[in-house]
C-alpha cells in the first residue's frame, strides 16, 4: 500500500521502439475483478469481503496497469484485519480502494485513492478522522513516498505557516505567502507542491511546474523544479534526496529533461553540491539576475535573484 509513487508510475507505462508510451483503452473495472479473483484464497482465509462499484476505461498499457492494480489490491487485502471490508470505487474521474485501517476503530476507513490522467496511474491516500499517529495524508492529497522516518506528500494549507515559522527560528527571513503561492498554483493545476514530513512535522518542500515559463529553458516544454529546501536541523538524513527523487519522478512523466535555478550565495551551498552530484549541468547562458541574463561585467547583487540555471536528462 505504501509503495512509492515512482514505482506506480513505472508500472503504468510501457514504451515501444520509438520510446513513446504504448496505450490502449483499458477497463479498470475488469482488471480489478481479475485481481480480486487472484487473491480469493487470501480473502477467504481472512474472512474479507470485497465490493466493487462503478466502471472506468482509460488509455493505458493494460499489462502494466494490471500489475499496478494487483499490487495495490494485494496489499489492501494483506493489511486488512480479519472480517474487514475492501471496497473499490471508480468513475470516469476517480478510483478508490478502501479497507479498514490496521488497528483503527471500525467506523474509520483507510482510503487509497487512485486517479488516472493521461494513462498514468497516480496514488494517494486519505484518512477521515484519524489520530495524528496514523495520519496518511489529506482528503484529496497523495502520498508519494513513505518509510519508517519520513513521508513525501502533497503540501497542505497548514504547512505554509509551519514551515515559515520553523525557517524564522533558524534565522531566515521567511513568509508563509511563498508557500501559499505554491498551494494556489497546485490548486489551479499549474504545479505539484510537495512537503516532506518527519515525526508529524513538515521539514522540507519542493514544487514541480510541468510546463514552466520561467528562466533559461522557458517554452521548451520542460518541467521546472522550484523552491527546494530542507530545514537545517533535518539535513544530512536523506530527506532532500527523497524530495528530489519524487520531484524528478513526477517531472519525468511530462518530459525527458527537467531544469531548475539555484542561487549563488552560500545559503544555497548544500543545494549546489546536491544538484551537481545528481547530474545537473549549467545551460551555458551564464548567470541570470531576475528575469534575464546578467551581461558580462554588469553590476548585480548576490541575493536570491542571482541564479544559475541547470538541467538534467531524466530518460
Amino acid at each position: 500500500m505504501n509503495r512509492t509513487i515512482t514505482d506506480i508510475l513505472e508500472l503504468s507505462k510501457a514504451e515501444n521502439v520509438s520510446g513513446r508510451p504504448v496505450k490502449e483503452e483499458t477497463d479498470l473495472a475488469g482488471i480489478t475483478q481479475e485481481s480480486l479473483r487472484k487473491y480469493q484464497v487470501l480473502s477467504e482465509e481472512k474472512k474479507l469481503s470485497a465490493k466493487v462499484s462503478g466502471s472506468c476505461t482509460i488509455p493505458a498499457n493494460p499489462l502494466y496497469m494490471r500489475q499496478a492494480l494487483e499490487n495495490l489490491i494485494g496489499n489492501a487485502l494483506k493489511y486488512a484485519e480479519e472480517d474487514g471490508i475492501i471496497r473499490v470505487e471508480m468513475s470516469d474521474k476517480s478510483r478508490q480502494i478502501i479497507n479498514r485501517f490496521f488497528g483503527m476503530p471500525e467506523q474509520q476507513d483507510y482510503v487509497l485513492k487512485l486517479s488516472a490522467e493521461n494513462g498514468i496511474l497516480r496514488q494517494g491516500s486519505s484518512c477521515n478522522g484519524f489520530p495524528a499517529a496514523h495520519r496518511s495524508g489529506t482528503e484529496d492529497g497523495m502520498i508519494y513516498y513513505r518509510d519508517e522516518e519520513i513521508q513525501i506528500r502533497d503540501m497542505e494549507e497548514a504547512d505554509a505557516q509551519a514551515i515559515a515559522d520553523a525557517e524564522r527560528e533558524q534565522g531566515w527571513d521567511a513568509s508563509p505567502e511563498k508557500y501559499r503561492t505554491r498551494l494556489a498554483d497546485a490548486a489551479n493545476g499549474r504545479a505539484v507542491a510537495l512537503t516532506a514530513e518527519c515525526g508529524g512535522q513538515p521539514v522540507g518542500y519542493v514544487s514541480v511546474y510541468p510546463n514552466s515559463g520561467w528562466g533559461a529553458f522557458a517554452g521548451k516544454g520542460w518541467p521546472e523544479i522550484v523552491d527546494f529546501g530542507v530545514l537545517e536541523k533535518y539535513r544530512n538524513r536523506g530527506i532532500g534526496g527523497r524530495l528530489m527523487d519524487t520531484a524528478e519522478g513526477i517531472a519525468s512523466e511530462y518530459a525527458d529533461t527537467v531544469y531548475l535555478g539555484v542561487g549563488l550565495h552560500g545559503g544555497y551551498g548544500s543545494a549546489q553540491r546536491m544538484y551537481v552530484k545528481r547530474g545537473y549541468v549549467p545551460d551555458g547562458s551564464g548567470v541570470w539576475y531576475g528575469d534575464g541574463v546578467c551581461p558580462p561585467y554588469a553590476e548585480c547583487r548576490n541575493d536570491d535573484d542571482l541564479v544559475l540555471y541547470l538541467s538534467k536528462r531524466l530518460r
